[in-house]
């Protein structure tokens, strides 16, 4: 069996608002996604969750959202 795994993701240190970059990290772009939907999701989101949604970045500074739908503890407590 062969297998391939591709991972498009911003790199670190880019400027994630800099549309002009998209196209090097988005393959979507323009294909099942348009800039129009892209630049009205950063005007609604905070940028660390459309970092997340559409550049495949977990790292972005100011990165404290996320993990209050589930509580740590609770997630935790959930481990196997």
């Amino acid at each position: 069996m062969r297998a391939s795994f591709v991972e498009w993701a911003a790199p670190s240190g880019v400027d994630l608002t800099d549309e002009t970059l998209w196209p090097t990290y988005m393959p979507a772009l323009d294909r099942t996604i348009s800039v129009e939907t892209l630049r009205a999701d950063m005007a609604s989101m905070l940028l660390a969750q459309w970092a997340r949604a559409y550049c495949k970045r977990w790292d972005v500074e100011g990165d404290d959202v996320g993990w209050e739908d589930v509580a740590w503890d609770a997630w935790q407590a959930a481990r196997l």
